[in-house]
């Protein structure tokens, strides 16, 4: 399914990390259709569903668990998405009541 990528009638110069291919807006809708991070149909990635379940399990775990504190901000930066460059969290355990 990634084969699809690797394509010159998808992108020039396949083989080669250019992360400024994405940046060109015009080009979202046609890139997006390519990437299939775990595949589709029948035959699909297997850990896909085990992937899924941990992330259900594992985000409300931490939000029940831990409070959560900005040590320091991030700074928006635009990659593939709009990734806080920069943030610093601190996790801190929820004391049990006595």
């Amino acid at each position: 399914p990634n084969a699809l990528l690797f394509r010159n009638a998808v992108a020039d110069a396949p083989d080669e990390f250019k992360p400024s291919r994405w940046l060109d807006v015009s080009m979202h809708k046609e890139l997006d259709r390519y990437v299939t991070p775990f595949s589709v149909g029948r035959r699909n990635c297997v850990g896909q569903q085990l992937a899924l379940a941990e992330l259900y399990t594992l985000i409300p775990l931490l939000v029940a668990d831990f409070e959560w504190q900005v040590v320091q901000s991030p700074t928006p930066k635009l990659f593939l998405t709009n990734k806080p460059d920069g943030l610093l969290l601190r996790a801190v355990k929820h004391r049990d009541p006595q």
